[in-house]
C-alpha cells in the first residue's frame, strides 16, 4: 500500500537587516520554527480515497512520486478459502493453517506499460479485519502457483504483462484486503478444508492445527513435557513394520496424488485416488 510522506521543513529565519534592532531570543526561534516548519505545505496533495473495486477490476499503480510507473493489475479471481485453488505442497511439514485463518488467494494479470527503473513487482496486500484494523499478513507457505501463473512477486520488465498468483495467510473475518490505492472487498470465506498432503512414508497426518489458535500453539510450543517411555514401549513407526509390497503401494500413492494435483482440482482427485477407495 502506497504511503505519502508529508515533508517537514524547518524555516531559517532571516538575519535582521534593521540596524538597532534586537536579535530574536532562542525560544523565539524555536516558535517561529515550529509553527513554521510543521504547518502543512500548500504544494504537497493528500492521498485520494482508496477506490473500490472487485473481480473484473483494473488497479492502476503509478509507484513512487521521484519514481513514476505505469502498471495495471486485473483482477480474475478472489478466493476465501482454506482449500489452495492451485498446487500444493507442504514440504512434509503437515497443515499450515490454524483456527480461525484462512487463505486469501488472488489471481490477476499484471501489466508493465513504464518505470524509471526498468523493472517491477507488487507489493503484498494489507487486510481490514472483522474489527476494522489494517493488519499486515504473511505468505503461505504450503500453497503455490502452477501452470501459467508466476509467484506474486514475481519482477516484470516494462512492456511485459504476465499473470500471478498470490496467496496469504488471514484471519477469516477479514472484511477487505487493500493494494495500492485500492480496497477489495473480500468475500465471505467457503466451507472447503485444507488439503493435507501424505507424509513421506505415505501416511496420512491429522490435522492438529485445525482446532488450536495460533497464539496458543506458539505459546505451548515452548513447554517440556516430561518423557514417558511407557508409550513406545510396544510400538513402532508405521514404515517400519511395513512389507515391501505396502510400501510400494504408498509410494505409489504419493506419485498418482502428486500427478493428479499438477492437472486437476482437490476434489477431482479425491473423488478418483485409487489408493483411497
Amino acid at each position: 500500500m502506497k504511503k505519502y510522506l508529508f515533508p517537514i521543513v524547518l524555516a531559517i529565519p532571516l538575519a535582521l537587516a534593521a540596524c538597532g534592532q534586537s536579535e530574536p531570543t532562542p525560544e523565539e526561534l524555536f516558535t517561529n520554527e515550529a509553527e513554521q516548519g510543521f504547518a502543512p505545505q500548500e504544494t504537497v496533495e493528500a492521498p485520494a480515497e482508496l477506490i473500490e473495486v472487485a473481480e473484473g477490476d483494473t488497479i492502476n499503480f503509478t509507484c513512487y512520486v521521484e519514481r513514476p510507473c505505469d502498471s495495471d493489475l486485473t483482477l480474475e479471481s478472489v478466493t476465501m478459502s482454506d482449500e489452495c485453488v492451485q498446487l500444493v505442497d507442504d514440504y512434509g511439514m503437515g497443515a499450515e493453517l490454524y483456527q480461525g485463518e484462512t487463505y486469501l488467494q488472488i489471481e490477476g494479470i499484471y501489466e508493465l506499460h513504464s518505470y524509471a527503473g526498468g523493472w517491477s513487482m507488487l507489493d503484498d496486500p494489507q487486510i481490514v479485519n472483522a474489527d476494522g484494523f489494517t493488519e499486515s499478513v504473511g505468505m503461505a507457505i504450503n500453497c503455490h502457483e502452477q501452470g501459467e501463473y508466476q509467484m506474486w512477486l514475481d519482477t516484470l520488465d516494462v512492456g511485459q504483462k504476465a499473470k500471478h498468483f498470490g496467496v496469504w495467510v488471514v484471519p477469516e473475518g477479514a472484511t477487505h484486503a487493500l493494494l495500492g490505492d485500492a480496497k477489495i472487498e473480500l468475500p465471505e470465506t467457503d466451507d472447503k478444508s485444507e488439503i493435507i498432503l501424505p507424509d513421506v512414508w505415505g501416511d496420512m497426518p491429522e490435522n492438529t492445527r485445525a482446532n488450536v489458535p495460533r497464539d496458543q500453539a506458539q505459546e505451548s510450543s515452548y513447554e517440556d513435557p516430561a518423557f514417558d517411555e511407557s508409550e513406545y514401549e510396544d510400538s513402532a513407526p508405521a514404515y517400519l513394520t511395513r512389507s515391501p509390497e505396502e510400501s510400494q503401494q504408498q509410494a505409489e500413492g504419493q506419485q498418482w496424488w502428486s500427478d493428479c494435483m499438477a492437472t486437476n482440482t482437490a476434489e477431482y482427485c479425491r473423488a478418483t485416488d485409487p489408493y483411497q477407495q
